[in-house]
């Protein structure tokens, strides 16, 4: 769906392209001087599509353009970032267990036109059952570059064995894996996490990691800064909510952001809880 702002403050629905895909993973920038949109997409029955863009004409008009690539479909989740420094949007698509890298990194010409790097990423942390859901480009070390946290589970477990996966950028655009120096001991039996957050969250000036879980065994995730480019977990009960769902606001505008937290009984949908955590 698709909703255009107007002049007077008010939002009227607007027209995307009719096409039959299973679309999981959605991401938006700039590529060609307005706004475009990138679309993942994963197999389903006769709808198995190849990630790709809906380009925008500069009125809100968008048409269908694929991205360039051999592999096989099932490229899902999407993160536009500037992988290399140069100043222009790069996209990096996430793996659905086709083979056991991460996933795959486009970098783009300068003009809006893709080229696939060629570099095989890290093996995911569930190996070639790796599916990523969902990638969060942050710069924890900072180093003026961006890095990525991917969040993967164990493919075909129905929400089960969620973590993080850090590729640490050399600045250029070139990724290593450095999970288990930043982010050590994860436990990957939790739920899936779909969403990841980097928030100041305990009013020390450092940038904290915060990821909501769904799913078996599902609850959110907290790991507060320690300063060095390491991480540790925070992680009371009380964080732990049965079918959760997080996000981080600064609702009180001091400068430190709130975990707001939506839990709500699965089998009774209308049944919902809503938590705000503060801390400092």
């Amino acid at each position: 769906m698709l909703f255009l702002s107007t002049e007077e403050g008010t939002m009227v629905s607007g027209q995307l392209p009719d096409y039959l895909d299973f679309s999981h993973g959605v991401d938006a920038a700039d590529i060609d001087g307005d706004i475009d949109i990138r679309v993942g997409s994963w197999p389903w029955g006769d709808s198995a599509n190849k990630p790709y863009f809906v380009i925008n004409d500069g009125t809100g008009e968008f048409t269908v353009q694929h991205v360039p690539t051999e592999h096989r479909d099932g490229y899902a989740p999407a993160e536009f970032f500037d992988a290399d420094g140069d100043g222009d949007v790069d996209f990096f698509v996430g793996d659905d267990a086709a083979t056991p890298a991460t996933g795959i990194l486009y970098v783009n010409d300068g003009r809006g036109a893709f080229v696939e790097r060629a570099q095989e990423f890290p093996v995911g942390l569930f190996g070639s059952e790796t599916s990523v859901e969902i990638t969060l480009a942050f710069d924890y070390d900072s180093d003026g570059d961006l890095d990525l946290f991917v969040a993967q589970q164990l493919d075909d477990s129905g929400g089960e064995g969620g973590a993080i996966q850090v590729l640490q950028n050399d600045g250029l655009g070139w990724f290593v894996d450095v999970t288990e120096a930043v982010l050590p001991h994860q436990h990957k039996g939790g739920g899936m996490i779909h969403n990841i957050y980097a928030a100041n969250v305990n009013a020390d000036g450092l940038v904290d990691l915060i990821a909501s879980r769904f799913g078996p065994g599902d609850g959110e995730m907290l790991w507060l800064s320690n300063g060095d480019d390491t991480f540790t977990v925070f992680g009371p009960d009380e964080l732990m909510l049965e079918g959760g769902f997080l996000t981080v606001l600064d609702y009180d505008h001091d400068g430190v952001g709130e975990l707001v937290t939506f839990s709500r009984n699965l089998s009774h949908f209308e049944d919902l809880t809503i938590r705000i955590y503060e801390f400092g």
